[in-house]
């Protein structure tokens, strides 16, 4: 059997494989969607460019679970922190995908 590799409507055979022994040969690497040879992670989701928006509460009763402080110099930003941060940005790490947050 050959083992084909399909890149839009065009084919290219990469290897074989013998039915009766099971061996198998490959002669050529297998290219992947976006024409990389790297074998993709999971699924990926396209973004195009676009940052997941969270919002992040500011009010009593919260702060036991974010907190929020502007930044010292010159009050460029925010620091987020606390538990519910950590437990958010830990389950993107297990993404099989990247997502960028911006919280607001």
């Amino acid at each position: 059997f050959e083992i084909i590799n399909f890149i839009g409507n065009k084919e290219r055979i990469i290897g074989l494989v013998n039915a009766k022994s099971e061996k198998r040969e490959r002669f050529r690497q297998v290219i992947w969607p976006g024409n990389s040879t790297t074998v993709p992670k999971g699924w990926e989701i396209p973004t195009n460019g676009k940052k997941l928006i969270v919002g992040v509460p500011m009010k009593k009763g919260f702060f036991d679970f974010v907190e929020v402080k502007r930044r010292p110099i010159n009050n460029a930003g925010t620091i987020l922190s606390g538990y519910s941060i950590d437990v958010f940005e830990a389950a993107l790490k297990k993404l099989p995908y990247s997502v960028i947050p911006k919280y607001v």
